[in-house]
């Protein structure tokens, strides 16, 4: 669990914090926590938490700004209590465009298969027609919405998958304000970093190529072991099958960055078509054709995320 020093801070935090951002000042992480907090306490006004999401996205989030409000967020959540030191997750930000098919859901289904324990954090789509948990919902997987549920499953069938609304009541204050935005906000990468397993191995799939290092920071930072942080060249926010993939890695408390090729690793490129999804029953007996080991491209962007995950 995530140990945190920092202490309330006066009513005038909201007029500093956002004088910050007109003079384009990042804030430091004690700042953006207090303002996280103050956020998801519903102490802020919708105008107020508006005005400091749109700032901070003008220059785009700062290590500082995203550790402080992962902090907040982590704080705040429903805790899942695992057993097993190395838990993993597989979750990405979203927001890509490309309306690919659901390869994290996939790929955590393989790596357990595979003998890691996944705490699998996910929630609806961001900008494909189906999310994780829409997916999920189509297979007939049951989403654990209770903590103690979550660790049983854990340990029973090295396997959860946390809804990510179910663990985080403090976002719904901010919902409605994401939503009236209509554009992307630190709260996009927020999510991914925040699983209520305490997860400390990710592999991550980031919808901003530029990001990526600041991402894994951050979690190093945060006290996480092994980040992969993914984006491939053709925009995808996972590891992908058409274009070189940009990676971050996290090993060892040092970073490392590269970029990977399918060839690498005997696959073969395919067209941006082949693993395009559909809507949550289509991109479902996508999965499941892969999982039976139906040749195709989606089963192989299925293994190669699986592999960097495992």
């Amino acid at each position: 669990m995530l140990a945190t020093s920092f202490e309330p801070v006066p009513n005038t935090l909201c007029l500093d914090v956002l004088t910050n951002l007109l003079a384009w000042e990042p804030l430091s992480q004690a700042a953006a926590y207090a303002a996280a907090s103050a956020i998801l306490d519903g102490q802020w006004t919708d105008a107020q938490t508006a005005a400091l999401l749109t700032g901070i996205q003008m220059r785009g989030p700062a290590i500082d700004e995203l550790a402080g409000f992962v902090a907040a967020v982590r704080e705040r959540s429903i805790k899942v209590n695992v057993n097993h030191p190395d838990v993993i997750d597989t979750c990405g930000t979203g927001g890509s465009g490309l309306n690919s098919i659901n390869v994290s859901t996939a790929t955590a289904i393989v790596a357990a298969a595979a003998g890691c324990c996944v705490a699998k954090h996910g929630n609806r789509s961001v900008s494909s027609r189906a999310g994780s948990t829409d997916v999920l919902l189509a297979l007939g997987v049951p989403m654990d919405s209770e903590p103690q549920s979550a660790a049983e499953r854990l340990d029973t069938t090295g396997i959860a998958f946390l809804h990510a609304p179910n663990f985080h009541p403090g976002l719904r204050r901010v919902a409605d304000v994401r939503r009236s935005l209509g554009f992307r906000t630190i709260f996009n990468l927020v999510g991914p970093l925040a699983n209520p397993a305490g997860v400390r191995r990710q592999l991550i799939g980031a919808y901003c190529g530029v990001m990526l290092c600041d991402i894994v920071e951050t979690l190093r930072r945060l006290g996480s072991k092994h980040i992969l942080a993914v984006h491939g060249q053709d925009g995808a926010d996972e590891i992908t099958l058409t274009a070189p993939t940009m990676v971050c890695e996290l090993r060892n408390g040092v970073i490392h960055e590269y970029i990977i090729e399918p060839e690498q690793f005997d696959i073969s490129r395919c067209k941006p078509s082949d693993i395009r999804g559909g809507d949550a029953l289509a991109n479902a007996e996508a999965i499941e054709r892969a999982l039976k080991n139906q040749a195709s491209p989606v089963r192989d962007f299925i293994l190669l995320n699986a592999g960097a995950a495992i």
